[in-house]
């Protein structure tokens, strides 16, 4: 599926005005209301109060127009692009592999011990007695431990088999020895052979070839692209372990190569942030439609592909293109990358979710024979192409009883003789955004909106309190007021 937010044309907001801080501060107004209620019960009458807004950062569109210089991509049309499933951005993207096999062990373990369990009692009871052989707590444990099987090796176990299927042909897989006593490869399934395009079953990577580095995955962005799809970003949510094994994420992107695989002379030329799953938080889409079209079908709704970036429902491109390749070579690379993402969950046998593409994307997803999913989603953007050139000339666009009702909001704040307003903006200095600052952001912002809304088991989030204090102030140009 693909979730595409509404309203279908969106417009990037000038970073660049004036007017965009204003509007900021505007649409956290309430939520600013509301936060002191909140506090007050906790603490004094000196309150500190936060919010968070993303700035874009003028120095990133030179940056990376600098990479890109640097990289020189460019592809040629008779050059053969190679198709590479990799493990993540994270430094330890090399070890997954082996971490799966661990797992894997441990879980078939786990069900043979229970199998035992059950013939023992089948050696008591006799065939005199009547007891419940297998109870539907057996059941239920071991269609849980088939599909942790399934998350961990069904991937694996799929592009494996298709590269046995083509080896000495096409395509050759170049799999490090498996460390498990339980290896994924089985004989390929002779019903798969007819269907496998060898062309389009990508290698699969690891050890140091498995780590991309920064530079090289920045390379394929354009200026118009978000800050969400940086590897700072993406990397600090693996290193942080917020996207890991243990909390049900696989990361594993498709890459297109140009040339030989993680050396000099290889070029990266075009990326999907995909992630296989065992679960859908993170995602920000509705799950009933999702649920009904699995049960009317009699599959598992998981493991699944999940296409985006976690836990950030920001529209943004999921076909991740070299910015300075020609129209020609873009398509090229596109359409590869798109009908190896069709290969994998066709060998996988898992569905596919495409969440918050860009317009364009979607009507080739769409194209694709994806299901579309329409989504809510309300964005602000300023005037095109003449710009606001201020807030008040935006109150003087809106009815009347709608600017009333900002005012007296605004009004509100001001005359809180317990609140201070301070921006602190630290994509201008990185330095003045300091660990007790973003403790402060964890605590009173993101942690107190998740317990609010129930979300996290045991004070166990989403995104921890490692990745504010480590990671996103490095990946991401914030302001704090």
């Amino acid at each position: 599926m693909i979730e595409l937010p509404l309203p279908a044309k969106y417009c990037k907001p000038d970073a660049g005005s004036p007017f965009t801080s204003a509007c900021a501060g505007m649409a956290t107004c309430s939520a600013i209301l509301h936060r002191q209620t909140h506090y007050r019960r906790h603490a004094c009458d000196s309150v500190r109060i936060l919010t968070i807004a993303l700035c874009a950062s003028r120095i990133r569109p030179f940056r990376r127009s600098s990479v890109r210089a640097r990289l020189g991509v460019e592809v040629q049309a008779h050059e053969k692009l190679h198709i590479v499933l990799a493990e993540g951005l994270s430094q330890d993207a090399g070890k997954q592999y082996h971490e799966r096999r661990r797992q894997e062990e441990l879980i078939l373990y786990d069900r043979k011990r229970l199998e035992c369990e059950i013939r023992n009692r089948e050696e008591v009871g006799g065939k005199d007695k009547k007891i419940a052989l297998l109870t539907d707590d057996d059941r239920l444990r071991l269609r849980e431990l088939d599909l942790q099987l399934n998350f961990l090796r069904g991937l694996d176990f799929a592009l494996e088999n298709a590269a046995h299927d083509f080896k000495g042909q096409t395509k050759q897989c170049v799999m490090e020895p498996s460390r498990s006593s339980h290896p994924v490869h089985h004989e390929p399934d002779p019903c798969l052979r007819q269907e496998v395009d060898a062309d389009l079953v990508p290698h699969q990577v690891f050890g140091q070839k498995a780590v991309i580095p920064a530079d090289v995955w920045n390379g394929l962005l354009d200026d118009e692209d978000s800050v969400f799809l940086e590897h700072g970003f993406l990397s600090g949510l693996e290193d942080t372990g917020c996207v890991t094994l243990d909390q049900g994420w696989q990361p594993r992107f498709l890459l297109a190569w140009c040339g030989a695989v993680g050396t000099k002379a290889g070029r990266l030329v075009g990326a999907i942030p995909m992630y296989a799953k065992q679960h859908s938080r993170g995602e920000f889409c509705e799950e009933f439609e999702w649920f009904r079209a699995s049960c009317r079908l009699s599959i598992n709704p998981w493991p699944r592909l999940f296409v985006g970036v976690p836990f950030t429902p920001h529209r943004g491109r999921r076909l991740v293109i070299a910015a300075n390749l020609m129209p020609s070579e873009r398509d090229r690379v596109r359409n590869l990358l798109l009908r190896s993402l069709l290969q994998v969950a066709s060998l996988a046998k898992w569905s596919v979710n495409v969440a918050f593409c860009s317009e364009d994307e979607f009507n080739f997803f769409s194209n694709a024979a994806f299901i579309r999913r329409d989504a809510m989603q309300t964005c602000w953007v300023n005037r095109f192409p003449e710009r606001y050139k201020d807030f008040s000339e935006f109150l003087g666009s809106l009815r009347k009883k709608n600017a009333q009702n900002i005012m007296r909001q605004r009004a509100e704040i001001n005359e809180h003789r317990f609140l201070r307003v301070e921006i602190i903006d630290g994509s201008q200095d990185p330095s003045l955004i300091t660990p007790e600052i973003m403790t402060d952001v964890f605590d009173k912002c993101y942690a107190s909106t998740q317990a609010l809304h129930d979300n996290g088991e045991g004070g166990s989030f989403e995104l921890n309190r490692l990745f504010f204090l480590s990671s996103l102030p490095t990946s991401l140009p914030i302001a704090f007021s």
